[in-house]
């Protein structure tokens, strides 16, 4: 602060720049003071470095004050100083739109300096809705003229960004003229301008104005007309704008023409109707190729409601066109039409098109073939299909692998498989790797030895996406091809460099069922659950969800308790993440075998891992299977050189109320007596009225002896006071309300546990 008074004028501008720095915090009264005397310096970097300070210090600082200080400043001698109040004045925010600030602003659109005006024009676009007056409109449009490229640039962004208040005829028009601007930056902001104010404010004097366009003289302004028009969302283009851009498809210029085609693609079916319809057909004989692709773009994107029988013939007619992109899209909307379009002509001219000269005609034909209906699977479209596996161009060789894969088993035949198989030793990558993906979509016809044995040699293919594609093939394939072989290549690729192959090694493991459930298996899975790459984990942990899911195999089980005391700390994480996941998936019988399979390990530290990790399970899922699997083995003597082991993690299960509220009748009774026989079971950590709100909420009777028999442990008197039931435990007391029958229910538990603890003393004696 005291730097700011300093004799020298640098240290007074470094002070600024330091206060600059801090940002809000240093917003109080004292500072804004400093900086508002420091204004008055004649030195002009102090006075910008002010300047720059008070915008940096933000909207606690736009008082009036402040804010006369720098529309003062706006009429500074200095440009720079101009410059700098502007850009102060758009970081205070909404809140200085004052008229005396927009006035201010506006003279600054005049300013002789190109900075200045620049700055002005951005300031305004900062200041919302509230500096959108018609003044302002008016200065900006006619910055639009500005001499500076840069000036009249911004003053597009602004209009732009103003929405619907900008969104006028007189707006629209002077963006339109402004688009003959010769710097392409500037017509760059003018159409984003545009394309701004069409999508956010679809007004009446926006279409008019996009429909008066395409009356203007300049074949460009036309053409953007109907790029605009085109962006327009479909529920707001009424019949005047069709039947503007319908006029346009007429114009002398074919730019203007294929921008009306490409204007009713994206309208997509709002511009369905007859006489569009029409239109594109008419469009289809245009003289230029380029109109011609676009009118065939248009008819595809108008969707199936078009597949009419006229529509269908003038495309497969446009098959024959000179040009090869007309035959290429032609291909593509063939196939995008449906089952409307599956008719014997149409596929009768798709085969032609496999034979064209063009390879881009051809690997269409191809993928026109993959989108159409499986009834096209015919013995010509195999064989055709087929052949072009042979085609000198790799994308075409590619294209027809897919068509074949969305065909499915109807081209599962011995010459299909062979030509596939002879696909797989391509030189092209991406042609291995669809021959893959079609192996794999022809079902367990496929899955024979040849082709099982070709698909893992691809499991060690030099590409990362043919090994991936193999993965997912083999998976595909069924039973059939779940080989001791296979296994081992997919455990191989676990191993390997590249990422994506360990990912599709590991999605395969998950999808194979008991024939994976290996040690050997169940260990690799859980190794990558600790990998360093997040999508690698996600992988492994699916895999592995998936084998538990589909399959309660003893081996699993025993593997992944087997796991919890792997040498390798991160796979002992993985195996207790797997076992919370065993625990909500497998059957508690399964679970409890395991566990007393675990308790005879000969290594002690093994059982104590076990018991360590079922104290940790959060999982209310979880957590009630635990408790289901402890109770199920309280009864064995394996369980007794653990007892304090196991009291410890039954009475923190108990104590989730969540969990406890699933628990079943059978499980109640057995844990009733587990706590009744086993002495170390204290329930110290429950609160007192745990187990009575459980059985309110759930009104299962199987909860009354453990009320009754809880209170006792817990040494916690339970009085009945009318409607109430009060408990007192030491220094704690409080109250529920019980509404019958539940209170005369209760009141009978407490009556029989008094008899039996009576009838026990007795024996005892």
């Amino acid at each position: 602060m005291d730097a700011l008074h300093d004799h020298e004028k640098i240290v007074r501008g470094w002070a600024c720049k330091a206060l600059e720095s801090l940002g809000e915090k240093a917003a109080t009264q004292e500072v804004i003071d400093a900086l508002l005397h420091a204004l008055q310096y004649p030195e002009v970097a102090v006075i910008v470095s002010a300047c720059e300070a008070l915008g940096r210090l933000g909207k606690k600082v736009a008082t009036n004050e402040v804010i006369g200080a720098l529309i003062t400043a706006l009429h500074d001698q200095e440009s720079c100083v101009r410059s700098s109040a502007c850009e102060a004045l758009g970081s205070l925010g909404e809140t200085v739109a004052t008229k005396e600030v927009v006035d201010a602003l506006i003279n600054a659109l005049q300013d002789h300096d190109w900075n200045v005006r620049s700055s002005a024009c951005a300031v305004l676009g900062t200041l919302g809705q509230k500096a959108a007056t018609e003044e302002v409109i008016d200065a900006l449009i006619n910055t639009l003229h500005d001499q500076k490229s840069c000036v009249r640039r911004s003053a597009c962004e602004v209009l732009g960004s103003l929405g619907e208040t900008t969104a006028t005829k007189t707006v629209i028009d002077a963006l339109f003229n402004a688009l003959r601007d010769q710097e392409p930056d500037v017509r760059s902001s003018e159409f984003e301008a545009l394309l701004s104010l069409a999508k956010t404010s679809v007004t009446n004097a926006v279409i008019d104005g996009l429909v008066n366009a395409l009356q203007n003289q300049e074949w460009d302004i036309r053409k953007n007309a109907c790029v605009v028009l085109g962006s327009l969302d479909q529920k707001a283009v009424g019949m005047k704008a069709i039947n503007a851009l319908l006029n346009a498809l007429h114009d002398e210029v074919s730019y203007v023409r294929r921008s009306a085609c490409e204007a009713f693609g994206r309208l997509g079916q709002k511009a369905v109707g007859m006489e569009v319809i029409n239109a594109l057909l008419n469009a289809l004989h245009d003289e230029e190729p380029y109109v011609r692709s676009w009118a065939c773009d248009a008819l595809g994107c108008l969707g199936e409601t078009v597949a009419t029988k006229e529509v269908v013939d003038a495309l497969i007619n446009a098959l024959q066109d000179q040009n090869r992109d007309v035959r290429t899209i032609v291909c593509v909307v063939l196939g995008s039409l449906g089952e409307k379009a599956t008719t014997n002509e149409v596929i009768d001219a798709l085969l032609h098109a496999l034979q064209d000269q063009e390879s881009y005609v051809r690997s269409s034909a191809c993928e026109a073939f993959a989108s159409l209906d499986v009834k096209v699977a015919t013995n010509e479209v195999i064989d055709a299909l087929t052949s072009a596996l042979l085609d000198q161009e790799s994308y075409v060789r590619s294209s027809a692998c897919e068509a074949l894969a969305s065909l499915g088993e109807k081209v599962a035949a011995q010459e299909v498989i062979t030509a596939l198989l002879n696909a797989l030793r391509d030189e092209e990558s991406d042609v291995r790797s669809s021959a893959c993906a079609a192996l794999g979509c022809l079902g367990e016809k496929a899955a024979t030895k040849a082709v099982v044995d070709t698909l893992v040699n691809a499991l060690y293919d030099e590409d990362w996406d043919v090994r991936s594609s193999a993965c997912e093939a083999l998976a595909s394939l069924g039973e059939k091809a779940i080989t001791e072989e296979v296994i081992g290549a997919f455990l191989h690729a676990l191993q390997g460099q590249e990422t994506y192959g360990r990912s599709s090694a590991r999605k395969a493991l998950g999808s194979l069922g008991e024939k994976a459930t290996t040690e050997e298996v169940i260990d690799g899975l859980l190794h990558a659950l600790e990998h360093q790459e997040s999508h690698i984990r996600s992988s492994a942990r699916k895999a592995l969800e998936s084998l538990l899911l589909e399959v309660t195999k003893k081996e699993v089980i025993d593997a992944t308790f087997h796991a919890l005391e792997h040498q390798e700390s991160h796979i002992r994480s993985s195996a207790r993440k797997a076992l919370e996941s065993l625990l909500m998936t497998a059957t508690p019988n399964d679970v409890i075998n395991a566990l007393l399979h675990a308790l005879q390990d000969q290594d002690l530290c093994v059982p104590s891992m076990v018991w360590k990790t079922l104290e940790n399970i959060t999982e209310n899922v979880a957590v009630k299977n635990v408790i289901v699997v402890l109770v199920n083995a309280y009864s064995t003597q394996l369980v007794e050189p653990y007892m304090l082991e196991f009291t410890s993690v039954l009475e923190k299960c108990i104590c989730s109320y969540h969990a406890m509220k699933e628990l079943d009748l059978q499980t109640l009774s057995k844990l009733y007596l587990c706590i009744r026989h086993e002495k170390t079971i204290k329930l110290s950590k429950m609160p007192p009225d745990h187990f009575l709100r459980l059985f309110l909420e759930t009104e299962n009777d199987g909860w009354l002896p453990l009320v009754a028999y809880g209170a006792l442990l817990q040494e916690a008197a339970m009085c009945f006071v009318g409607q109430k039931i009060v408990i007192s435990r030491v220094n704690e007391m409080f109250g529920l309300s019980v509404k019958e029958p539940a209170l005369k229910i209760l009141k009978k538990a407490f009556e029989n546990q008094k008899g039996d603890l009576e009838s026990n003393c007795l024996v005892e004696c």
